[in-house]
């Protein structure tokens, strides 16, 4: 029995001797269906098809649907990328108002001015019976020791003015915290918070989180911040 030969069905197979004629990669760089394609095939399948097995209206709906399936999603991405590229700019705008104010958060880094003080805080637990804050300069040498009698659990502030053991207004710069608690004769280190001026924000690694780089303390995120202060403290 002769079987009906389909031109369009024909025209998709391929055939060596027309490698040579295919479009340079440069005109379909994506080597992707568009919808001006898609429908030329639709129209071309239509009027080719076999006129004793036409298309199921069926199987016709479905390829339609596939590919307003198909296009839908790709319109939904370029969407989202955008409304992204949008909300990580809006982020930069709203974190910039945070450059020059002061932050508090977890380190053991404390940046002491020119002039005034340098603060911080513990975040205590349990209560304590003693408390003592070493302080050291970069090279390791300790510059003074601060002791603060029996604390309850919570936030205890602290200060620093500056001086050493001696009396004496050591340089502005960033010095290291140790700082121990003592409960019944046992002692245990304590994780200090202190407060340090935003200089700059910029967006992370993956782009996807605030990264502001406070002075003398490094980089926090927003999650790193349990406090904002109106001015740099």
């Amino acid at each position: 029995m002769n079987q009906t030969v389909n031109p369009f069905i024909n025209s998709l197979q391929w055939n060596p001797t027309q490698a040579d004629a295919a479009p340079p990669a440069s005109e379909n760089p994506n080597n992707s269906l568009g919808q001006e394609e898609f429908l030329e095939l639709m129209t071309a399948q239509l009027q080719n098809q076999d006129p004793f097995s036409p298309m199921e209206n069926a199987d016709f709906i479905g390829q339609m649907a596939q590919f307003g399936t198909v296009s839908g999603i790709g319109d939904l991405q370029a969407e989202f990328a955008a409304f992204t590229n949008t909300m990580k700019s809006q982020m930069l705008v709203d974190a910039s108002n945070i450059v020059g104010k002061s932050v508090l958060t977890q380190g053991d880094a404390i940046d002491l001015p020119a002039e005034g003080d340098a603060r911080g805080m513990l975040k205590l637990v349990s209560d304590v019976d003693s408390v003592t804050i070493n302080i050291e300069n970069e090279s390791g040498a300790l510059v003074r020791t601060i002791r603060l009698s029996d604390q309850d659990a919570g936030d205890v502030e602290f200060s620093w003015d500056g001086l050493n053991d001696d009396g004496v207004r050591v340089p502005e710069g960033t010095y290291t915290l140790n700082v121990t608690g003592s409960l019944r004769g046992e002692t245990q280190g304590l994780s200090p918070y202190v407060y340090g001026e935003v200089e700059s924000v910029s967006l992370g690694g993956d782009q996807s989180e605030m990264v502001l780089h406070v002075s003398g303390v490094g980089a926090k995120t927003m999650d790193d911040v349990v406090e904002i202060a109106k001015a740099a403290i």
